[in-house]
């Protein structure tokens, strides 16, 4: 079944040269068929004569229409009096009610189809009654909204001034057509807005300029200009859980797992998920995001969080952050506190993880296993051969460490008790823990009979780097460890040794490593992180002696489960005025399964410069 519609016209139009059917020339309107359900349409509207249009308020009825354009738009003008609303009630058949600012539904007498408005003061609303419901998430930005269902299958990209909270709607739109909804004039009156029913409706209510275009394809930049094509482009995609919660909080990037999610719904959070492909937000990307109303936003560390986005997250009232990650040197810390904005962190879930991943590089490069399975796939094996990829063996070396903080002292413990390697460490705070431990494993390994282990504690990153055989780099990423490993140092290491970096890229001089690497093929260097992520430097792709992986360090499921788990605490227990957890390291609590999380911030970076007060120093309920 096909309804005409009517849409903007330029004049002319032959329907042997357009997949419209003319109806004179016009300057508001034409009409154009589509192939949707029908929808005798009436509404009054005011535009050029044309043959079957005189000039002034009447009714415009959509009829059934021969197949034509797959797209089709009607445009509605100026409705301005009581006598318009109830001529259009009379003409439709439909009941209306006028307040102003109250929405006035007009039930259809069909199955109605998708349709378009534009209004320039008080329309009165458009109201569909659908017989299929469709979800749909808002996209929350101070301009834009996008609209989507959970199959993606309807989009509507609307662009208001005012950037109301939207909870849901249904709608009868067929499954194979997507729509778009484009302000004519941005600059329209503050006080308009949107409103969206959770029942089964879909209206707009006292919004000036808008405009809906429906398509029955994928999203496109069908607009009727290109200002409006560009407003389509940028904008967002996102998934909404709980619409109707009272804080808006906006994930940059979807998460593993469901539990942070339903944390966030607990306490009464409307949690906006950005679905948009691209890997890195800009700043823009996130302002967008943040629009006019955000209580709270979850980033990710590839993303610059300075005065810029605190400022725009303070103005639309938002006073949490959390990073979905334990460092936060993406983060202006000073900024966020000028702003009153508590900066969150995950400490404590990534440990054991990150620490597992650095012995993986360890011993693949130590055996050179990428290497072997590069030549096993090109087909080169022809037979075992005494000298074919020759490695390194680690027990009895001595493994160094650079950071003795907890993932530092993890992976020791593994490569000590695993491999039964000597240790020399360097930190600026002595690991009395982890010499405690190896002492009692070396006393172990000589009541079997076996040689024990021995650790020092060096003076130096220098004397570790010249003594170590296998070198991991631990520390944080500050203006003292920024390039620590250099040209220079890189002179110094044992010819045939392994350095591993799974802590930040930069601590790591990636020009100087790439020619040591090209000068000393015996070198081998194992990397989780580089100094611009997520490019290398120039000649590292291709080294052998090189085993580089995309920053998949905390990649376990139970790791960034946790990690999302404990930056959605971070946010939600902030916008409900709890405490900080007092031991940011022993997060188990938040991590279980079934049981819910304590009702604290986990680790709250600024806590202290925010005057928020620790769980131990409440009274208990």
């Amino acid at each position: 079944m096909n309804v005409t519609v009517a849409a903007p016209c330029r004049g002319l139009a032959s329907s042997a040269t357009r997949p419209w059917e003319s109806r004179g020339r016009c300057r508001g309107t034409r009409a154009t068929t589509s192939s949707l359900p029908p929808y005798p349409l009436a509404w009054p509207c005011k535009c050029a004569p044309s043959p079957s249009h005189p000039r002034g308020d009447y009714s415009v009825t959509g009829g059934l229409r021969g197949s034509a354009a797959p797209n089709g738009r009607l445009s509605y003008r100026r409705f301005t009096s009581e006598r318009c609303a109830a001529r259009s009630s009379k003409e439709s058949g439909a009941t209306s009610s006028h307040s102003s600012g109250l929405s006035r539904p007009l039930s259809p007498p069909s199955p109605p189809a998708a349709v378009a408005v534009t209004a320039t003061q008080s329309p009165p609303p458009l109201h569909v009654a659908p017989p299929l419901p469709l979800h749909v998430a808002p996209h929350g930005t101070s301009g834009r909204r996008l609209f989507r269902d959970n199959n993606s299958s309807v989009v509507v990209v609307a662009h208001n001034p005012v950037c109301a909270g939207v909870p849901s709607f249904s709608s009868p739109l067929p499954s194979s057509l997507s729509i778009f909804a484009i302000s004519s004039s941005p600059s329209s009156s503050s006080s308009s807005s949107s409103s969206f029913s959770s029942s089964s409706s879909f209206s707009f209510s006292s919004a000036p300029a808008w405009s809906i275009d429906i398509t029955a394809s994928s999203v496109s930049s069908r607009a009727s200009s290109a200002s409006a094509a560009n407003d389509i482009d940028m904008a967002l995609p996102v998934h909404v859980e709980n619409p109707q919660g009272k804080f808006r909080v906006i994930s940059t990037k979807p998460m593993p797992g469901t539990k942070w999610i339903e944390t966030l719904v607990s306490v009464g959070c409307r949690v906006e998920i950005c679905q948009a492909a691209k890997t890195i937000l800009t700043e823009d990307d996130i302002e967008e995001l943040i629009g006019n109303r955000c209580d709270g936003v979850i980033g990710q560390l590839t993303e610059n969080w300075g005065e810029r986005l605190f400022s725009a997250l303070a103005r639309a009232g938002g006073k949490a952050y959390s990073n979905m990650a334990v460092g936060y040197n993406n983060v202006d810390v000073e900024a966020a506190t000028r702003h009153g904005i508590s900066v969150g962190n995950t400490p404590g879930v990534l440990t054991e993880t990150t620490a597992e991943l650095a012995a993986a590089l360890t011993m693949a490069t130590a055996r050179r296993v990428v290497e072997a399975d590069d030549f096993m796939r090109a087909g080169k094996y022809e037979g075992w051969l005494p000298s074919l990829f020759v490695g390194n063996l680690l027990k009895g070396q001595t493994v160094g460490i650079i950071g003795a903080g907890r993932i530092g002292s993890a992976y020791a413990r593994m490569m000590v008790e695993g491999f039964k390697m000597n240790l020399i460490y360097y930190d600026l705070y002595q690991s009395t823990r982890l010499e405690r431990y190896i002492t009692a494993y070396g006393h172990f390994l000589e009541s079997q009979g076996e040689k024990p282990v021995t650790w020092k504690r060096a003076a130096t990153p220098d004397e570790v780097l010249k003594e170590a055989d296998v070198i991991s780099l631990h520390p944080v990423l500050d203006k003292t460890t920024y390039h620590l490993i250099n040209a220079q140092r890189l002179a110094t290491m044992k010819k045939a040794a392994i350095l591993i970096n799974a802590s930040r890229g930069p601590v790591v001089d990636e020009v100087a490593l790439v020619e040591h690497l090209k000068a000393n093929p015996q070198f081998r260097a194992g990397l989780d992180v580089f100094e611009d992520e997520p490019y290398m430097k120039p000649g590292l792709k291709d080294l052998p002696n090189a085993v580089v992986v995309p920053h998949i360090a905390s990649a376990s499921k139970w790791t960034r489960e946790g990690m999302a788990m404990l930056a959605a605490s971070n946010v939600a227990f902030r916008l409900k005025g709890c405490p900080v957890w007092s031991n940011p390291n022993a997060v188990d609590p938040f991590l279980d399964e079934v049981a819910p999380p304590p009702a604290a911030c986990p680790s709250i970076v600024n806590s202290k410069a925010l005057g928020m007060v620790t769980l131990e120093a409440q009274p208990k309920l």
